[in-house]
């Protein structure tokens, strides 16, 4: 803000499936224009386009049972005797 003014960014976030990247591409140019009727409003818009990546099944959701956290004590556990 060092000449006044504020700086400010505003995110739209579409999420979609698509079966392949072929697929991705359509959706992307369907993106590109209408990031260009944007652009005629806010000239700095840009497109960012990343994979998703699943982080696994949610709980309630046919996963496993939730295990709590593992807790660190800083404590070493003994050494086996070796004779």
């Amino acid at each position: 803000m060092k000449d006044g003014k504020l700086r400010l960014k505003a995110c739209i976030n579409i999420e979609f499936q698509t079966e392949n990247f072929v697929e991705a591409g359509e959706h992307q140019k369907q993106l590109m224009v209408l990031l260009d009727e944007v652009r005629r409003l806010y000239p700095e818009s840009t497109l960012d386009m990343r994979e998703l990546r699943n982080r696994g099944v949610a709980p309630g959701m046919g996963g496993s049972t939730p295990r709590p956290p593992v807790t660190r004590t800083g404590r070493l556990r003994p050494y086996a005797s070796v004779a």
